[in-house]
Formats: structure tokens, C-alpha cells, sequence
């Protein structure tokens, strides 16, 4: 139920801010890196296990992976042209940066507000987007680098749609650097 608040939340948020000048600007800083990375394919891995169907990318839409850095919150999104997952991590614990690496555990560390958000939309399935969307709902997400060019996690742990408490394993890593 709280993560059904928070989407709506997030929802109403977004559409209460379409034309700020914050947004404008998440818009421009975005743009800016998905053209830098068109210059320069990022580099790296992405695989993971859903419901133990194994995903591995490896053909890249340098269009569509970006890395985004705002003061409050760090943004990643992944896209595979052979593979029908899009990966998202979203972390707004703005204090990794400064050290560099930190283990977190869910729910416990995300009970007050969300400060990591691992999530798969996952193509494949038969439903509406709700059951398309898959939450990171429970396990470990250990972040063993991260800086303005490199992530670099391993997680484990129960993942499901966000529209219901089902959960099933999953597990996987990231490796990622991207231009400078």
C-alpha cells in the first residue's frame, strides 16, 4: 500500500511541476548527457536474474542509458536493444557520493522515505504497465563504487509488481562507466 501512495504521490508531483524551471532543468541535464553519450557508447555490464529468467545486456542504446545527477537525487536508466527490461536505480542518499560506497537494506533503510528505488519494467509481461513495473521490495543492494562516471552494485533479494505484495527472487549486478 505505501509504495501505491508513493507512485501516486510521484505522479502528482510531476504533473504539479510540468512547467517549472526545476523541471526545465532536470530536462536540459538530461538531454545534455544522452548527447554526450551518443558521442561515446557507455561501457559495462547489466545482469540479473527475474524470476529466474536470466538478462544480460549487452547491445546498448547509448540513446537511452543515462546516468543523471541532480542536488537531491542520483539517477540511472538502462536500455537494451535485444533484451525487453529496462533496468532504473534511483538513489537520494546524496552522502554515498561522498564516500564512495555503502550497503543498503530493504525495507528497512527505505521505512522513513525512499532513499533507493531499484526497479525493471519488464515488457513481457501480460497486463497493465502496473504489472509490467517491478519493484526491488526486499533484500540487499551493496554499491561498491560510485562516483559521476562509474556505478558499480551487486544485489539479492525478493522483487514483484508494485500493484501487489507477490515477490519472487531475484538477483544481479551492475557494472557501468560512462563518458566523461
Amino acid at each position: 500500500m505505501r509504495h501505491i501512495i508513493y507512485c501516486l504521490t510521484l505522479l502528482f508531483l510531476g504533473c504539479q511541476n510540468n512547467g517549472s524551471e526545476s523541471s526545465n532543468m532536470t530536462v536540459e541535464t538530461k538531454q545534455n548527457i544522452e548527447e554526450s553519450t551518443k558521442a561515446e557508447v557507455p561501457n559495462g555490464t547489466v545482469n540479473f536474474l527475474l524470476d529466474t529468467i536470466p538478462y544480460n545486456f549487452s547491445n546498448l542504446k547509448a540513446d537511452k542509458t543515462s546516468a543523471l545527477f541532480e542536488s537531491n537525487k542520483i539517477s540511472f536508466h538502462f536500455e537494451d536493444n535485444d533484451v525487453p527490461v529496462n533496468v532504473d536505480l534511483t538513489i537520494r542518499d546524496m552522502s554515498i557520493l561522498d564516500s564512495g560506497s555503502k550497503t543498503y537494506n530493504l525495507p528497512q533503510d527505505n521505512e522513513d522515505k525512499i532513499i533507493v528505488d531499484l526497479s525493471f519494467m519488464d515488457y513481457t509481461r501480460i497486463g497493465k504497465m502496473s504489472v509490467k513495473q517491478i519493484k526491488f521490495k526486499e533484500g540487499t543492494i551493496e554499491i561498491s563504487q560510485i562516483d559521476k562516471n562509474t556505478i558499480s552494485l551487486n544485489f539479492e533479494g525478493k522483487a514483484g509488481p508494485v500493484v501487489n505484495d507477490g515477490t519472487f527472487s531475484t538477483k544481479g549486478s551492475i557494472n557501468f562507466s560512462f563518458p566523461k
